[in-house]
């Protein structure tokens, strides 16, 4: 139950449940969803699967216990990947559904989404889009364990890990995994985001 594991599309439907109860009280989703309070999860659901669906081949969805945590990462892209495929119909549908969901403050996210990228470091690093614990299964180390598996991989190949929290709660976790403060980012009147920046730690060849 407690083994991290890659997943594909197959598991959209409980990685999207997971993330969408794991950020329903997110400062950055709150404030794209234009509320106060907590996001109901058939609300935050339309931009969760939106988020798994973008997921490549390339990239990597990781799983632990049943979907009770889940890590989105995306693959150190350069400037002829970036953008190269067409979107698929699918992936396009749930882009459709999401901007429907926000009307006008779809403007929002795309000001957003243009932010973050530019604002992610130059050098090829594997970025940390989205990590959530189903409120359920919060405080039980699923988060660390699901997290450490990639950071494992990127010591081995030598590339840093990047990602943004709007969270404050969240900073010292990324902290005690070898992440350190990277600037701050703030779209007109976003909440803000915070990155976290990780050198890969040499590993031992013993």
């Amino acid at each position: 139950m407690s083994e991290v594991r890659r997943v594909g599309q197959e598991q959209l439907g409980p990685v999207a449940h997971t993330i969408a109860a794991s950020f329903a009280d997110d400062p950055i989703w709150r404030w794209l969803y234009g509320t106060a309070g907590k996001i109901p999860i058939d609300d935050g659901m339309v931009l969760a699967r939106m988020l798994v669906a973008q997921s490549t081949p390339h990239d990597t969805i990781h799983t632990i216990s049943d979907c009770g945590a889940v890590a989105l990462w995306t693959a150190p892209r350069g400037p002829k990947t970036d953008n190269a495929a067409p979107v698929a119909a699918e992936v396009a549908a749930y882009q459709m559904a999401f901007a429907s969901q926000l009307g006008d403050r779809v403007a929002l996210a795309a000001s957003l989404s243009a932010a973050i990228k530019e604002h992610r470091p130059a050098e090829p690093h594997w970025y940390l889009g989205i990590l959530g614990a189903d409120p359920d299964r919060q405080n039980q180390g699923l988060g660390g364990k699901v997290l450490s598996a990639m950071l494992q991989r990127t010591d081995r190949l030598g590339l840093s890990t990047y990602l943004e929290s709007s969270n404050p709660r969240n900073y010292g976790f990324y902290q005690r995994h070898g992440f350190v403060e990277a600037g701050e980012l703030i779209v007109e009147d976003s909440p803000p985001l915070l990155g976290f920046h990780r050198v890969p730690s040499e590993v031992s060849d013993s």
